[in-house]
């Protein structure tokens, strides 16, 4: 059984996520503010999956995702931003950048929330799975290292193919404002992937000496 936190006091938001809950067998926790919540996660870090109303008032969005992520016993927690009409993507993608793992927009769809939830559990259980793999002495540690270190190569051709579907998928769409900003939001968030990865494995190679181990 999972256990998901809820910030928030919007009833429609509320409503989806226990419907979505539900059907799994999954706990929901509600609290209505992100001072609240963060009292919660400091004296109970067990939960899987926090789901933050963004129009929240008090703590804003932003400012509460960084104190989450940059608390140890907390950063691995995935977060899901829940985002009113009226919320700027401005604001949404400084959410992300402060650690958010995505956001889904008014309407609530129930599918598009199921999706995202069970994509952050999954990967919420690689992360937790890997910490209880940890390396027993320095030859493990330094081939972990160099699987890092070549993320980067790994990963750049199926981006370059992302990148050349997506084009390729516009120039068949009708071109209008949806398409467009639709095909922005791929790049952007491909984007991110690639220097993610890239810084990863930059750092893997410094700490195995700057060399490029095979």
């Amino acid at each position: 059984m999972r256990r998901v936190l809820w910030v928030g006091n919007d009833g429609e938001g509320t409503a989806v996520m226990r419907g979505i809950l539900g059907e799994s067998g999954d706990t929901l926790e509600t609290v209505s503010s992100a001072e609240s919540a963060l009292l919660s996660l400091r004296e109970n870090d067990a939960y899987d999956l926090l789901v933050l109303d963004w129009g929240l008032p008090g703590l804003d969005g932003v400012s509460f995702c960084r104190q989450v992520k940059i608390d140890p016993n907390l950063s691995a927690l995935p977060i899901l931003l829940m985002a009113g009409a009226d919320a700027k993507k401005l604001a949404l993608s400084a959410g992300l950048e402060a650690g958010a793992d995505g956001y889904i927009e008014e309407p609530f769809d129930e599918t598009a929330v199921r999706t995202w939830k069970n994509a952050a559990l999954k990967i919420h259980d690689l992360e937790k799975a890997l910490q209880a793999r940890q390396p027993r002495d320095v030859c493990c540690h330094r081939e972990i290292l160099r699987s890092i270190s070549k993320l980067s190569h790994a990963v750049n051709n199926p981006l370059q193919a992302l990148y050349a579907t997506v084009d390729m998928l516009v120039l068949s769409l009708p071109e209008n404002h949806e398409s467009i900003t639709l095909a922005g939001e791929i790049f952007e968030h491909a984007d991110r992937v690639a220097k993610l990865v890239a810084q990863a494995s930059y750092q893997a190679k410094d700490m195995l000496g700057g060399g490029t181990e095979s």
